[in-house]
């Protein structure tokens, strides 16, 4: 495990988005990918700093969209 406190996950996400009825029946990568940013520099409890990391995953969500 690293030293450094700031570090960037890379989050596969699987969303298959009802475009067409049969989208189930179709075989393919539904794959998207977004970047997580984590900062545990601050002396938070973890479950401050987990709140502030799902926070900060709602942001990059939104500007993903």
């Amino acid at each position: 495990m690293g030293k450094k406190s700031q570090f960037t996950l890379n989050l596969a996400l699987f969303n298959r988005l009802p475009f067409h009825p049969d989208i189930h029946n179709i075989l393919g990568d539904f794959t998207s990918v977004t970047l997580l940013s984590v900062d545990n520099s601050a002396l938070d409890t973890f479950q401050q700093r987990a709140n502030d990391c799902n926070n900060n995953y709602g942001k990059t969500w939104i500007i993903a969209i």
